[in-house]
């Protein structure tokens, strides 16, 4: 009898263990959502769509002279994706319609950025019609407005066509 006990008892040990493995493995979390959650930081950059290992988040501005409406890109891991970026957004906008050749290339007055600010300002006159325009870039926004407000003097109304801050500008 005690040995007809004994495998009962190895029996229920082994049962026991099988419903304990079991259970274990119905709540273990399942290798995507482990790598999701330890990720989760190369996840938000790749969101912003910058080249973190680099530290390079560019953004760009093209400008419309005709009508002051601009075309922004950011956060892009080149500044040939943000300049393409933003003339594309320039050319397309519904507001530059019929006059998407007037958008300024961000390369002809350096209006894209790296790991910082960039506004670019207008002046108009009385009729709204853009007499001039600026730009001016920095770390902290205020600063890159300031910087651009500065460069334009004369009559006229001052006013923001556009300003962009890459994530990584501090």
């Amino acid at each position: 009898m005690s040995s007809i006990t004994t495998a009962l008892r190895a029996l229920l040990a082994l049962a026991v263990a099988a419903l304990l493995a079991g259970t274990l493995l119905a709540s273990a979390p399942s290798p995507a959502s482990a790598a999701s959650a330890g990720d989760e930081a190369t996840t938000e950059r790749q969101r912003a769509g910058c080249n973190w290992q680099r530290k390079q988040c560019w953004g760009a501005v093209a400008f419309n002279k005709a009508t002051g409406k601009s075309g922004v890109r950011n956060d892009t891991r080149t500044k040939k994706a943000a300049v393409r970026g933003a003339m594309k957004k320039c050319r397309t906008r519904e507001e530059n319609e019929g006059l998407g050749s007037e958008c300024v290339h961000p390369s002809q007055k350096k209006t894209y950025v790296r790991n910082g600010c960039l506004y670019v300002v207008m002046m108009t006159d009385a009729t709204g019609a853009v007499t001039d325009w600026a730009k001016g870039t920095a770390y902290n926004p205020r600063r890159a407005k300031k910087r651009a407000m500065s460069k334009l003097d004369g009559n006229g109304t001052k006013s923001v066509s556009a300003f962009v801050c890459t994530t990584r500008h501090l």
